[in-house]
């Protein structure tokens, strides 16, 4: 009697795009995002990643100020309370609607 091995198919690695820069006109208040960045390897991306978060916390805690620690604490306690996914899918509502 033969074993036959199972194959399992591999998710492949595909790359974030990352944009980095918007521009926002100050007259209008339109946006216009970036180029995105593609990572080339999955180490890359993840490099990128936690470079993005960094530039988005020091943009906040130039914008807010003291009530960025606020802000912080207030996504913390919401995620504990109503779990990550929960969390997201009111944040994405909540953008929306605004």
């Amino acid at each position: 009697m033969k074993k036959e091995k199972l194959s399992v198919k591999q998710k492949k690695w595909k790359p974030k795009g990352f944009i980095m820069d918007v521009t926002i006109d100050m007259k209008t208040g339109k946006e216009t995002p970036g180029k995105p960045i593609f990572a080339k390897t999955q180490e890359e991306e993840e490099r990128m990643e936690k470079e993005f978060s960094e530039r988005w916390a020091d943009a906040l805690k130039t914008i807010w100020g003291d009530k960025f620690d606020w802000f912080m604490n207030g996504i913390s306690h919401f995620i504990d309370k109503y779990g990550e996914k929960e969390f997201a899918r009111r944040w994405e509502k909540a953008m929306k609607d605004k």
